[in-house]
């Protein structure tokens, strides 16, 4: 029995977690390790960023590619349900629940940067961003506090933001004569840049109150 104990998890709505109780007992059944699904997280992460990546040539990817990010999502969500389910929560999980995340972000984003909808240094913002944000929420349990979640531009929310981003660029190439100098696109990717500098701000915040607090 494994004595591992999780300090911080990433809270999960109710109406999400409904989404995973049914197939996470399959999965345990099965004896399915939750790093296995955290690795297909990447893999549909993968095909998000490659569907975004030719999404200025097929238009409809911008329709599809977002539906396997949501999957990344749900892979996300459930490794950790898993873990705690089946008894096999470890510190190496924590770190394979970490690093894929940080993969999955960076393909996504920088598929879409490369498909020429979009201008890459907004992009590049979008992952330094994402990254330091995340770095941000680490810090808060490297120096002994919370692991911080707070903010409005979590992974969750990104993918939702791009995923509008990209079904109204798609419905306005189709539809409308747009003649403004930034994309549809480059307007979503600055809000979340924007999000993500409150969610960072957020964080630090949070970190110093819990140290003050002792």
């Amino acid at each position: 029995m494994s004595e591992y104990k999780l300090k911080d998890r990433r809270p999960i709505k109710k109406f999400f977690r409904l989404l995973g109780y049914g197939f996470v007992d399959v999965l345990v059944k099965w004896g399915v390790h939750p790093d296995t699904i955290s690795y297909f997280s990447v893999v549909f992460a993968l095909i998000a960023g490659i569907g975004l990546y030719f999404c200025a040539h097929i238009d409809w990817f911008l329709l599809v590619a977002p539906l396997f990010g949501f999957l990344r999502l749900y892979c996300n969500m459930i490794d950790g349900m898993v873990a705690v389910k089946a008894n096999k929560c470890s510190a190496r999980g924590e770190v394979i629940n970490e690093l894929p995340d940080r993969i999955s972000d960076t393909v996504i984003f920088l598929g879409l940067g490369l498909s020429g909808l979009v201008n890459i240094h907004i992009i590049y913002g979008v992952i330094f961003g994402m990254l330091f944000g995340t770095y941000v929420g680490v810090l808060g349990k490297a120096v002994g506090v919370h692991r911080q979640f707070g903010g409005i531009m979590s992974k969750q929310n990104r993918m939702f933001a791009i995923a509008i981003g990209c079904w109204a660029q798609f419905f306005c190439s189709r539809y409308f004569a747009w003649e403004y100098p930034i994309t549809l696109l480059d307007a979503f990717n600055i809000l979340i840049i924007v999000g993500l500098v409150q969610t960072i701000l957020v964080r630090i915040r949070a970190i110093f109150r819990e140290l003050e607090n002792g």
